[in-house]
């Protein structure tokens, strides 16, 4: 699967809604552009009993339903972002766990290209949280660009 970038048509953007990631959404513009590439931006929610194993119980369809709400915020603004730039986009709600759901969407949607931020997050608590972007790089059956 292992394409010349000549080829690239579809590149994936997962989104979480942060405002330190803006050079990703330029990054994914001008390469999209410069392709005649589609954009797809993703988020993915991580509905409440994935997170804590718990029972089901009423708290956990409220706290689904808000993600789900949330999620479709996140998609609308990052869509806006390329409002009148010629590019072609598509949008993406997944749930599940983030690296995974990233993973699986770019495999299943055979996209070109994975475009991420990093937060920079440092030290001990990148060692024991891990990193979503690490995961996705080191899993990824498809290039990712790592923006900083």
């Amino acid at each position: 699967m292992n394409k010349g970038c000549e080829e690239m048509k579809r590149i994936l953007l997962p989104v979480d809604g942060s405002e330190s990631c803006q050079k990703s959404f330029e990054t994914a513009k001008d390469l999209a552009l410069k392709f005649d590439a589609e954009v797809i931006v993703l988020t993915v929610t991580t509905p409440y009993e994935q997170i804590f194993h718990g029972p089901s119980n009423a708290y956990q369809s409220f706290h689904d339903e808000n993600y789900h709400a949330l999620a479709e915020r996140i998609i609308s603004t990052a869509i806006g972002k390329f409002n009148d730039t010629g590019v072609k986009v598509k949008s993406a709600i997944e749930d599940g766990y983030i690296g995974l759901s990233i993973i699986d969407y770019a495999e299943k949607e055979e996209v070109d290209l994975i475009i991420m931020c990093t937060h920079g997050m440092g030290g001990l608590k990148r060692f024991t949280l891990g990193s979503v972007t690490h995961k996705v790089v080191m899993h990824a059956t498809v290039p990712v660009l790592v923006i900083r």
